[in-house]
């Protein structure tokens, strides 16, 4: 027969475990605490020391934006703390932590932990992956206002709202999408060969693809037709005439109709 002896002892920070039949145990993974410590001591480890005020600045600021990165990375994707002995994540976090220790400006340290949540999320080394790496390296180098040429250049170059459907709906995407930022651009030719410095575009003009005109032109065409005489569509032979589905009324000349489309993207 088993001992019915339940006397048990255990170490400092151990944990007694009983039980009549078999005990199965799981490991949990690292706590929020522990990664913590980790991402603390990988800073303490790899950052300058400075002197007096400057030390205890760096430190609080470092602590700061890793309680923002941590508390981020457990409400949206708490699996993301196994890596916490992960070479690379342990690089990027660093990488946050002194940027923002060096500075502390509040939005830099928005979009870095916005960064590294999402590269946390990327299971293995893809493009991906590399590029938001990157991007922990590249912010850190643009002032407002290149952020915000960016965002309106990745707006109006990349994006289109299939839902547009007359100007006023067209009105409305810019002054949400592009306004925020048009007033923090600068025309400064400085700021834009600084951005090709940092590999985050190149600077070019004229008529062809990075031109405006051309670029509104691609995507919501059908918001500057001039329109056409309904009968040019029997003159043209097509076959399903003035189909609702294919036509509506000109948006510049009422009398006249146009294809019911904003691209021939769309149209297709």
């Amino acid at each position: 027969m088993l001992s019915r002896n339940q006397e048990q002892t255990a170490a400092d920070g151990g944990t007694a475990i009983q039980a009549g039949r078999d005990v199965t145990i799981t490991n949990e993974g690292l706590s929020y605490r522990e990664v913590r410590d980790v991402a603390l001591d990988v800073f303490r480890a790899n950052f300058y020391r400075l002197a007096g005020l400057a030390n205890d600045i760096t430190k609080a600021r470092a602590e700061e934006i890793t309680e923002e990165f941590l508390s981020r990375l457990q409400e949206e994707y708490p699996a993301g703390f196994q890596k916490a002995h992960d070479l690379d994540f342990q690089y990027a976090l660093f990488t946050i932590q002194k940027e923002y220790a060096r500075n502390g400006d509040r939005e830099l340290g928005d979009l870095l932990v916005d960064l590294l949540v999402d590269r946390c999320k990327q299971g293995q080394r893809d493009i991906l992956q590399i590029v938001l790496n990157e991007s922990l390296n590249t912010a850190p180098k643009l002032t407002e206002s290149q952020m915000a040429a960016l965002a309106v250049i990745f707006v109006l170059k990349y994006t289109q709202d299939t839902a547009i459907r007359d100007h006023t709906m067209l009105g409305e995407y810019f002054d949400k999408n592009v306004a925020p930022f048009a007033s923090k651009i600068v025309k400064n030719q400085a700021c834009y060969q600084h951005l090709e410095f940092t590999g985050c575009g190149s600077m070019g003009g004229g008529a062809g693809p990075g031109n405006l005109g051309y670029t509104l032109a691609w995507f919501y065409q059908g918001q500057f037709q001039k329109g056409f005489d309904e009968q040019e569509v029997e003159d043209r032979a097509v076959s399903i005439g003035l189909d609702p589905r294919f036509f509506m009324p000109c948006l510049n000349d009422s009398s006249k109709v146009q294809v019911r489309a904003n691209s021939k993207e769309l149209l297709k």
